[in-house]
């Protein structure tokens, strides 16, 4: 099962529909698409609509799916994940490592939390031992 998230120029989902399609893709869900305004001009584009869409294939189709998504003319951006079906998330859930709670018996370091760093020697123990060695 896959899911592609892009982002396209026009409120048209036809053209991402024809090129999953044609790469024999079973769309199972799909949602709204939503105008979302760009952080950063795309194309000389400030504003998309980004749409998600469900749908399963082999896996061997998948690279056709992403060359004929570079040749589309409307889609700015587009992401291909690989997500699990509903029943392998339960076994994931169960095999994964609990973490450890953090232990709040010490005290986090600040500037209180510090040591005073006392020098070895004071002046007046410099200047003895100075005195000491000129005789």
């Amino acid at each position: 099962m896959y899911e592609i998230t892009f982002i396209l120029r026009q409120e048209d989902l036809s053209e991402v529909k024809k090129i999953l399609e044609k790469n024999k893709a079973d769309i199972t869900s799909e949602e709204e698409l939503k105008k979302i305004r760009l952080s950063y001009p795309i194309k000389k584009q400030n504003y998309g609509f980004l749409g998600i869409i469900r749908f399963r294939v082999d896996p061997e189709s998948v690279e056709s799916i992403f060359s004929d998504m570079k040749l589309s003319e409307n889609i700015i951006r587009y992401m291909v994940n690989k997500i699990k079906a509903s029943g392998e998330g339960k076994r994931a859930e169960q095999r994964s490592i609990p973490i450890r709670p953090i232990d709040t018996r010490k005290e986090p370091l600040g500037i209180g939390a510090r040591k005073s760093i006392e020098p070895a020697l004071t002046n007046k123990d410099i200047e003895k031992k100075i005195e000491e060695i000129s005789q």
